[in-house]
């Protein structure tokens, strides 16, 4: 079977289904119904079902995909899909060349010929370093009307073995995977996706995109199972929630996100974390409302977010 253009086993195929099939115990609140689809087919293949979509996430994708299937991709998923968000989630070449380090051995020769690496992977196409993965992505931006920030997740112990991209720094640890942030911007795109759209011809029966479309392996309804009523409580119940949770963490600040993640919360602010931030004392365009605490200070700090801060705490 295929798969986002790779061949994919009918088991993995089965694991994947397992996994979209909704958990019989799930303590993940979900504050409205969730459907999740497993498509079959080519990356590189038009499917009009998949227009419209506001963010797309590629995850560890781009590594596998041919170069011609690469390509085509841009075309597809930047051209015609056009996300307003698109995050891209890239394998980071850590490998070295074949000739300077027995390790090399353990991994596996370029399989498209075109450079002399060893992957980490027998069906990786390839694997950039960071300052070709900020080529190509910085390309694709240029061409479908993107801006694109790079970044990484997981900074590796071990300095990279190819040359630094800074070569006043070199040796300096890597991401274990480098992520590409690509936002629509208002620009038109340099390029045109008009080829990419396919429609039933009156003189070739299924010429359109239904003699090569995605096939739907299974579909998955995952329901509702949020706490609390539905309902928004009170500003004062929600502080009187809040503060409950600092006197039994015994600390002063956490991050806006700690703080969602207890359920009480969430559950009296009905999944609306902007009620969250309104009530205890507001940021940025999320105006604190009648009723706010003034005893809380939302703030974000570089590199750290939003965090929370109980100003009328006291320690022991």
């Amino acid at each position: 079977m295929r798969l986002g253009g790779l061949d994919v086993s009918p088991s993995v195929i089965t694991s994947a289904l397992k996994t979209l099939a909704p958990p019989t115990n799930s303590t993940i609140p979900r504050w409205e119904p969730l459907t999740t689809e497993l498509w079959l087919g080519g990356i590189e293949k038009y499917n009009s079902k998949l227009e419209g979509y506001e963010a797309i996430v590629l995850l560890e994708v781009v590594e596998h995909l041919d170069p011609d299937v690469l390509n085509r991709f841009g075309v597809v998923t930047f051209g015609t899909y056009r996300p307003k968000l698109l995050l891209n989630f890239d394998f980071n070449a850590k490998f070295p060349r074949a000739e300077e380090h027995d390790f090399a051995k353990k991994g596996f020769v370029d399989p498209t010929g075109r450079t002399d690496r060893v992957f980490r992977h027998s069906d990786h196409k390839l694997e950039m370093t960071s300052a070709e993965f900020r080529g190509w992505a910085e390309a694709e931006a240029a061409n479908w009307g993107y801006d694109v920030e790079i970044s990484g997740v997981g900074v590796s112990s071990h300095p990279s073995y190819y040359p630094s991209d800074d070569p006043s720094q070199p040796g300096q640890p890597i991401y274990a995977s480098q992520t590409a942030i690509f936002r629509l911007a208002t620009g038109l795109p340099l390029r045109s996706p008009r080829s990419v759209r396919t429609v039933e011809l009156p003189f070739m029966p299924n010429s359109g995109e239904s003699s090569h479309s995605h096939k739907l392996a299974g579909r998955f309804i995952h329901p509702a199972n949020a706490p609390g009523d539905g309902k928004k409580a009170s500003p004062n119940e929600v502080i009187e929630t809040v503060r409950e949770c600092y006197k039994s963490w015994k600390i002063d600040e956490v991050s806006l996100d700690e703080l969602w993640g207890v359920h009480e919360v969430s559950g009296r602010c009905a999944g609306s974390k902007r009620y969250l931030v309104s009530v205890i004392g507001g940021f940025g365009d999320c105006t604190a409302i009648d009723g706010a605490s003034e005893e809380f200070e939302v703030k974000k700090e570089k590199g750290r977010g939003l965090r929370v801060r109980w100003k009328d705490f006291k320690s022991g």
